[in-house]
């Protein structure tokens, strides 16, 4: 993240150079009116300023000093809150809708974040077996500072889809595609479950003797799931059976959620299973 986001702060810097002597053009951010040059000065201060806590934060991580949860917590409602920002030159949104649309932002960051920290972090069973045995003493303290930070995005994301889904449920459903097709209201649960079963799902891997390799084991995986079962599917006739597999804005309750929480359950118990075993070797 550090990486992306100093790119993205040169990204603007030479928007800002280039634009800077044009007309001022407006740009509305979580309602107030800004010249383009100004927001774009603001973006790049916002950038670079996570971007030196990140390389900050990655020294103290060598140096194997803890940070604690609240500077990435902090980070990701920071983050969330400037894209959402934009929602405000939708004028024609009821508030209801703008605050549904902003959620839903505001969770797909969460969604794409979780998956690239799980996938970036150390999965090793030691570092668990850490934080579990604080647990049981009761040291809270310490497992919030050690949490590794996918876990901390999923708690936020976790929040983020309650939050969609019940007021997602309280209003009328948002039209996706302007032909009367509308987002169900537990996509957002769908989402939700097929990530904490793909992260179960490479945990699981994780968590074998011969863990080698085993972040690409479970890209091939994913790609098997989401790529190859779905086409052979769709070229079979059968795409009424796609939202087992990938999370479709047109699924329902049956098609969509149903099935992924069964297939959810079924990886929580394996790595449950997996988890006890290898747990046990070391008592």
């Amino acid at each position: 993240l550090v990486l992306i986001f100093s790119l993205v702060s040169g990204f603007l810097f030479s928007g800002l150079t280039g634009f800077i002597r044009k007309a001022e053009i407006p740009v509305s951010w979580l309602g107030l009116d800004f010249s383009y040059s100004d927001f774009m000065l603001f973006s790049v201060i916002f950038f670079l300023v996570w971007s030196i806590i990140g390389v900050y934060r990655n020294m103290r991580t060598e140096f194997q000093m803890t940070n604690g949860p609240y500077v990435w917590l902090t980070f990701l409602i920071s983050f969330m809150i400037y894209l959402s920002g934009f929602l405000s030159n939708a004028e024609d949104l009821d508030p209801v809708k703008h605050g549904i649309i902003a959620l839903y932002i505001s969770y797909a960051v969460g969604v794409l974040i979780t998956y690239f920290m799980v996938f970036s972090e150390p999965k090793q069973i030691v570092e668990f077996r850490f934080l579990a045995d604080k647990a049981k003493k009761g040291l809270w303290k310490e497992v919030g500072d050690n949490l590794p930070l996918w876990f901390l995005s999923l708690g936020v994301t976790v929040i983020l889809c309650v939050a969609v889904l019940i007021l997602s449920l309280l209003s009328t459903p948002i039209e996706i595609k302007g032909q009367g097709e509308h987002l169900p209201a537990f996509y957002a649960l769908n989402v939700l479950c097929f990530m904490i079963r793909d992260i179960s799902l490479l945990l699981y891997v994780n968590l074998k003797k011969d863990a080698r390799r085993a972040d690409i084991a479970t890209v091939v995986y994913l790609v098997i799931l989401y790529g190859l079962v779905p086409s052979i599917l769709g070229m079979s006739g059968l795409k009424n059976l796609l939202p087992m597999f990938v999370p479709m804005p047109d699924s329902n309750l049956i098609t969509g959620t149903l099935p992924i929480l069964i297939q959810c359950a079924i990886i929580i118990f394996f790595l449950i299973e997996r988890w006890n075993a290898r747990n046990a070797e070391y008592l």
